[in-house]
């Protein structure tokens, strides 16, 4: 058997003649278009997430000495949920945990070992609430507030704070910035604070330094070095109580709010945590930005605290 396959091709050419006219031709005006992707570039009012920044000044005015306390008033977030604690910062984002990155490099909590932040040392709280916080890795499912630490400033300049407040806090503070060169830049911030906690017998001392190095190398390329050490020393709160038989009665009576159920002749708190890092960054003639950026950390605890869980289920 024998098949045959025959292709035939077959190819039109038509000529035609077009003419243009210089009247026909519009010039449209020259638009710029600007594109960013991953973390950065967009403005805050046209991010498709919920998401907010407390700045340097709203941090001043609210007096807040813990990042919980900064927190306070800020939509969706429930800040100090059992009470103040002089441990550890507790908020809720939406009713659920969330994380914490240090100029957006992760902080990774393991159990009592949590990163504490100096608020005083910092810029800003950047705030991003829900599921959207996942574009930035690996998160909790209430979003992530991002530590903006402070940097050198472009012109010099300084300030000497001191404050005082209830639970008989006292606190001093240094923040300091100025030039070595044209292209070097530095700022030193220091910190001292000592207060009593909510409980009786309970007290912290708080130390805190951070410095930190700028370098202009060529206009479009930057490079800043940041390091911290903080220091708390004192006797921890024991516990939390409940609202019913503290500052509401109760069939049974009430005690006193500020009763310590530990023993603050023997329990402890210290903590030593010390933070290096760097940021680099390039921007190169087509406005692309290249940036890196590294953290390394470290964090001592020694603390032995004795506590009480208080129940109110039993209130009528």
């Amino acid at each position: 058997m024998m098949a045959c396959i025959s292709c035939y091709g077959i190819t039109s050419v038509y000529a035609e003649e077009s003419s243009t006219s210089v009247a026909d031709t519009k010039s449209l005006p020259t638009i710029v278009v600007v594109g960013s992707a991953s973390k950065s570039g967009s403005e805050l009012l046209k991010q498709p997430l919920s998401s907010s920044i407390i700045d340097e000044q709203q941090l001043k005015d609210s007096g807040a000495d813990k990042l919980d306390n900064a927190l306070f008033y800020e939509a969706g977030i429930l800040a100090q949920p059992y009470g103040k604690d002089n441990k550890f910062q507790w908020f809720k984002i939406r009713g659920f945990d969330a994380s914490q990155t240090l100029d957006g490099t992760a902080l990774a909590p393991n159990g009592f070992f949590v990163w504490e932040p100096e608020i005083y040392c910092l810029e800003r709280l950047e705030i991003v609430k829900g599921a959207n916080s996942f574009n930035y890795g690996a998160s909790q499912t209430g979003g992530n507030v991002n530590l903006v630490s402070k940097r050198p400033k472009l012109e010099p300049q300084g300030e000497i704070t001191y404050s005082v407040g209830s639970l008989d806090k006292r606190e001093i503070g240094a923040d300091y910035s100025g030039l070595i060169s044209d292209e070097v830049r530095y700022r030193m911030v220091g910190l001292f604070r000592q207060a009593d906690g909510q409980q009786k017998g309970s007290e912290m001392d708080h130390y805190y330094v951070a410095r930190s190095f700028a370098w202009d190398i060529t206009d479009r390329t930057h490079f800043t070095l940041l390091t911290s050490f903080l220091k708390k020393d004192g006797v921890p709160t024991s516990g939390f109580l409940p609202l019913y038989g503290t500052v509401l009665d109760t069939p049974y009576g009430k005690i006193d709010p500020k009763t310590n159920l530990g023993e603050p002749d023997r329990d402890y708190s210290k903590l030593e945590q010390t933070s290096i890092g760097y940021e680099f960054s390039h921007e190169f003639e087509n406005g692309l930005i290249a940036s890196q950026n590294f953290r390394w950390g470290r964090f001592d605890l020694n603390q032995l605290s004795t506590f009480a869980w208080g129940s109110d289920n039993n209130r009528a």
